[in-house]
């Protein structure tokens, strides 16, 4: 960059054999103006997982973030056949200096309640309907396919509700880059930094025949905060040979409802053990020098070694 510092933090990635590469301001200085600095990026096989990566410098992380996937060492314990990826990143209609400047200064300028939601970096930002440069975000999936959709919440500020008109058998393969039991859900709730994968079971060409339908409705929504914004992607059917199709404009009515709570989805019933008595009852196996925690079926957590001591001899009060 010619004007500003740069770090990049990897987000979902311990770090933990080259913790100078982090890109965080605790175990790295920002790479200055005109300047680079090779990250190393040690991945182990416990790290296998949906992540993403973003800026740690001021407000950047809303525009310099992407994908970051660390495939399976082995076959994964879920089949499918292909996978996309549906990163949700906030929309401000002002620059991230801008937005940083007014948030540090005092007195304290808010910067605003986000413009708009994209997705992989696609969208139509509030009062850009008619803006023939914002285009609506498109999904396309082959009938009687499966795929692994694979959901990031790279947003700064929103907490997201997100559905498939007319697919509402979705099932949660994975949290946070940790493979969970399979779980059967209608939506997806997704907040700032988590991930889930899921798997989207597409619809055969008997099915589509039947609806008379080629095209459908992503629909997703911003969840507890003063106003809301609603946008839409379109999932859109492929045949081979078949012209692409026309994107028709977002909907004027929503096709889905989506639940107004945040506090009873999914996430809150995973088992992960929410006090310290909770979690020293899991079983754990001293992998690598750091805790594997393996015995609630949910996944794993990565811990450093002096961590590890503490959970082998203290007994918290809770």
């Amino acid at each position: 960059m010619a004007d500003q510092n740069l770090t990049m933090h990897w987000h979902g990635l311990s770090q933990r054999m080259a913790i100078f590469s982090d890109g965080t301001p605790v175990s790295q200085w920002p790479i200055a103006p005109m300047h680079y600095f090779d990250y190393e990026i040690l991945p182990g096989e416990s790290d296998a997982g949906t992540s993403f990566y973003h800026s740690h410098v001021g407000f950047q992380a809303v525009t310099a973030n992407g994908a970051l996937i660390v495939e399976d060492v082995r076959s994964p314990p879920y089949h499918y056949d292909d996978e996309r990826i549906l990163q949700l990143t906030d929309y401000f209609n002002k620059t991230d200096s801008v937005i940083e400047h007014g948030l540090t200064s005092n007195p304290f300028v808010w910067s605003g309640e986000t413009n708009g939601l994209l997705i992989n970096g696609v969208g139509v930002g509030i009062g850009k309907q008619n803006d023939s440069s914002c285009k609506l975000p498109v999904v396309d999936v082959l009938p009687g396919k499966i795929y692994r959709m694979r959901i990031i919440g790279a947003t700064a500020l929103s907490h997201v509700s997100m559905a498939f008109e007319s697919h509402e058998n979705l099932t949660i393969i994975a949290a946070d880059a940790r493979y969970t039991q399979s779980h059967n859900v209608s939506h997806i709730q997704v907040g700032s930094g988590q991930r889930f994968d899921i798997l989207f079971k597409a619809k055969t060409i008997d099915e589509l025949k039947g609806l008379n339908r080629t095209q459908f409705w992503i629909q997703f929504e911003t969840r507890d905060r003063p106003s809301l914004y609603r946008g839409y992607a379109s999932l859109r059917y492929k045949f081979p040979g078949a012209k692409r199709a026309i994107t028709p404009p977002a909907p004027l009515i929503p096709p889905l409802s989506l639940p107004n709570t945040t506090y009873s989805w999914y996430v809150y019933r995973l088992g992960f053990g929410t006090s310290a008595s909770e979690i020293q009852n899991i079983p754990y196996n001293d992998i690598s020098g750091y805790l594997d925690f393996g015995g609630n079926a949910y996944g794993s957590t990565a811990l450093y070694p002096e961590v590890v001591e503490y959970f082998k001899n203290v007994v918290p009060e809770i």
